[in-house]
């Protein structure tokens, strides 16, 4: 957490502008727990009162990184997908077969629906699809491209390896699997009950090996 002497010595400055000795973490608390808020309570609910008292900052701080909240929205997928870009090229790096790829994608989220709490940034904006902005939407669909192009992409390594099922196409199954993910951990956190969503890792796997 920013130490409070440096929110405090911000605020001195005109508009909220943080000094740029701290600009760089200050912008990096504020991705972070605007992150959570969409996780836990979806895009439409929260807002930049609510990120400035959890920062101890005035909200003009915040327009000064996010204009307006269409920006914080669409700089939050951003963020996000440069992330998984950097996951998914990890995974490539370790040389791991089709079945270990997909055991570690299942892997993380079976650990952020561990509390019941969250659920994964695509799903959240997902089910508020219609009241997103533009630029908004335009930012998930590029997160969530890159999440499916990956997807078929180890799917279709695995049925080439003989590893995985065929049956249907490796898109439609990459679909099913991403869809299923995100419906899991929103049926998970309604129920209260992490143990849902390992039930449904089960069935995936029973569609995907052969």
């Amino acid at each position: 957490m920013i130490k409070k002497q440096l929110l405090q010595s911000n605020e001195k400055v005109s508009l909220g502008r943080p000094t740029l000795a701290n600009s760089k973490d200050i912008k990096t608390e504020l991705t972070k727990i605007a992150m959570e808020l969409v996780q836990t309570r979806g895009y439409n609910g929260f807002s930049y009162q609510d990120l400035a008292e959890r920062l101890n900052i005035r909200k003009a701080s915040i327009h000064y990184y996010f204009p307006a909240k269409e920006d914080l929205g669409a700089g939050l997928m951003e963020v996000g997908l440069d992330r998984v870009h950097d996951w998914h090229e990890k995974l490539r790096s370790q040389k791991l077969t089709p079945t270990e790829m997909m055991e570690a994608y299942f892997d993380y989220y079976s650990e952020l629906s561990e509390d019941a709490t969250k659920i994964c940034p695509c799903g959240a904006l997902a089910s508020e699809w219609q009241n997103l902005p533009q630029k908004v939407q335009e930012a998930y669909t590029n997160m969530l491209n890159c999440h499916s192009e990956f997807m078929e992409s180890v799917i279709e390594a695995g049925r080439q390896s003989g590893e995985f099922s065929s049956k249907g196409t490796a898109q439609e199954q990459a679909q099913f699997v991403l869809a299923a993910i995100m419906g899991g951990l929103q049926t998970s956190r309604a129920q209260g009950n992490p143990a849902l969503f390992g039930l449904l890792i089960h069935q995936l796997w029973t569609m995907l090996k052969k």
